[in-house]
């Protein structure tokens, strides 16, 4: 019954811990030799909606995961291949998702509690 507010749960555990990478990159945009992380999400959930589509899909199996973004190919002198334009770019639009699965979160909140209170 709660599957989607559980999927959107983890969608919003998802955006938090990249929103927290993305600001660890620019936190680190002068260390020496640091390496850009980013967090893998939606490629996990849409491999799990391909496995077992959107009525089987098992949220055990969606789990973010912090990575290496080695693609980045434009290393500076230093070895640092951080971006501050790209990151704060990322960081944009990591935000106005986090706001707007908070409102969907929100959203199903208010649903729920509706059927409750009819029921009682």
């Amino acid at each position: 019954m709660f599957d989607s507010l559980n999927l959107t749960a983890k969608a919003l555990d998802a955006s938090m811990l990249r929103y927290q990478q993305l600001t660890n990159n620019i936190a680190n945009i002068d260390t020496v030799g640091y390496k850009r992380m980013d967090v893998a999400f939606e490629n996990i959930l849409a491999a799990e909606l391909d496995k077992s589509g959107a009525s089987g899909i098992d949220l055990d199996n969606i789990n973010p995961q912090i990575y290496y973004d080695n693609a980045s190919t434009t290393m500076r002198l230093d070895g640092n291949n951080v971006d501050i334009d790209i990151e704060m770019s990322e960081l944009s639009k990591e935000k106005i998702r986090y706001d707007t699965l908070i409102q969907k979160a929100t959203s199903q909140v208010q649903r729920y509690q509706n059927i409750f209170q009819q029921i009682q």
